[in-house]
């Protein structure tokens, strides 16, 4: 499972949005079909709308820069409209064909204050804990599986290490660290830097946000997240791509909110 957060992963908040939520996407591929297609699809597009660098491989993607791409960047190209719209709807078409399931966690802080005052808020535990929970869910009867994350600063990534032996250490509120155990194949969390290009970090960046914004819009009714692309992926998520249980609903399972609504 690819992980990547979004929102503000840090305990202080405010009432503005920009820094209440706190959420990590994880996108599953088995592993045969990562390597023989979906990575090698992945460059292909890439390749087609970015072209290659000096040693011919296609840039790696970066959501926040191809927002606003910079004067130097690969991703400059996006400000004509029309290569946007182009790049849109190919990434849309390779998020909608593409074969894995997702899993967001949620984290209103402000609600999580209001109903553990007393308690300390480590946003990290609370969203790596969830996600690890669902990802065991998904993995019984289907093999074993681990967790890849992106490096970004050495603090973040002490903590989300630390963070992530603890619960599998300590096992969640509802698994034990033995039955953990079973389905993953390390008690450490996989972190890799950017350049290494993998293509489901990528796919993960690419999906984080989206993902997040629409959750965002069904628990706590707030849409100022949701993009024109993150409305389009989204009933593609909600209908076909979030982890759910056997009736179909991806409620609890692919998409988790934290505190609960009551």
């Amino acid at each position: 499972m690819f992980i990547d957060d979004t929102g503000d992963v840090t305990p202080s908040t405010t009432n503005t949005a920009c820094t209440k939520y706190a959420s990590i996407t994880g996108i599953i591929f088995e592993r045969s079909y990562l390597e023989a297609t979906f990575e090698p699809g992945f460059k292909t597009v890439v390749r087609k709308h970015f072209g290659t660098d000096k040693n011919g491989l296609p840039p790696i993607l970066h959501r926040r820069q191809m927002i606003k791409p910079p004067d130097d960047s690969p991703f400059a190209v996006l400000r004509d409209n029309a290569k946007r719209e182009a790049w849109n709807r190919s990434c849309l078409n390779m998020m909608s064909r593409a074969n894995y399931t997702a899993i967001t966690v949620g984290l209103d802080k402000v609600a999580f204050y209001y109903h553990h005052p007393k308690a300390k808020l480590d946003v990290y535990e609370i969203l790596i804990q969830n996600a690890v929970e669902r990802y065991f869910y998904f993995l019984r009867g289907k093999g074993v599986g681990d967790v890849v994350v992106e490096s970004q600063n050495k603090e973040t990534d002490r903590l989300i290490k630390e963070r992530f032996r603890s619960v599998m250490e300590k096992g969640t509120d509802h698994i034990p660290p033995q039955n953990l155990a079973e389905v993953f194949t390390s008690k450490e969390i996989n972190i890799e830097p950017k350049k290494k290009g993998y293509p489901g970090l990528q796919m993960a960046d690419l999906l984080a946000r989206p993902a997040f914004a629409h959750c965002l819009g069904i628990y706590a009714h707030d849409t100022s997240c949701l993009t024109d692309f993150a409305r389009q992926i989204a009933p593609v998520l909600e209908n076909y791509k979030f982890y759910r249980d056997k009736s179909g609903n991806p409620d609890g399972y692919g998409r988790v909110w934290r505190p609960q609504k009551r």
